[in-house]
């Protein structure tokens, strides 16, 4: 029966699998994140990055738009060989992660203080962060520590130095080559989107020269 026919092929059609009747890349969390599905994805040019940076020491820059995937992918350094300590810290107020914050509320305190830094300020920071968001001992393992939202930092610090002239040699210089220092033997990552926010300073910055840029893999 041809009218038979007909009928039958309609539900067929309706469920042809080469047809796409769903728009998935509406639900990806773009305008509201808080309140859509999160798609996580392995990502080749990701995981090579990061085994490459697991050997090494130094101090490395991460620029790309917000949401790209940074944060986690840094948080999967612990994952490669379980031999790292990754230490993340944000210069973002997190209220309900204080734990994030103790490098910005310790580098704040530094600035707006008139007393010179310690000699061991940035790496009494490093083990005050790693003892407060790892199990880790800092004495047992290399460090990855980790300063997303780093333009603040920087902000900062040029900021402060307007301020006060006197802050460039009791506090910023200093902390300045105490990163250095770290970075030695351990790896600094800083985070955000601006690839020049760390050019401050820049007759006696010690720390610029040796950032190594990378466009993160979107």
């Amino acid at each position: 029966d041809p009218e038979r026919e007909v009928r039958s092929a309609r539900p067929a059609a309706a469920h042809d699998p080469g047809t796409l009747n769903r728009n998935y890349a509406r639900e990806f969390p773009l305008e509201d994140p808080d309140f859509r599905k999160q798609f996580l994805v392995q990502r080749y040019s990701v995981t090579r990055l990061l085994e490459d940076l697991e050997g090494g020491t130094g101090v490395h820059l991460w620029c790309s738009v917000r949401r790209s995937g940074k944060t986690t992918a840094a948080s999967s350094l612990a994952d490669l060989s379980g031999q790292l300590a990754v230490v993340m810290q944000t210069m973002d107020h997190q209220p309900h992660q204080s734990e994030q914050n103790i490098f910005s509320r310790k580098v704040e305190e530094a600035l707006f203080s008139e007393k010179a830094l310690a000699p061991d300020f940035f790496q009494s920071i490093v083990s005050e962060c790693t003892l407060a968001t790892t199990a880790f001992d800092p004495k047992d393992k290399k460090v990855v520590f980790i300063v997303d939202e780093y333009e603040t930092l920087f902000g900062l610090i040029e900021s402060s130095v307007d301020r006060d002239a006197s802050v460039r040699y009791t506090v910023a210089l200093p902390l300045l080559s105490q990163m250095v220092a770290f970075a030695s033997r351990n790896l600094l990552i800083f985070m955000g989107q601006r690839p020049d926010a760390h050019l401050v300073l820049s007759a006696q910055n010690q720390l610029s020269p040796l950032v190594r840029q990378y466009n993160f893999p979107l």
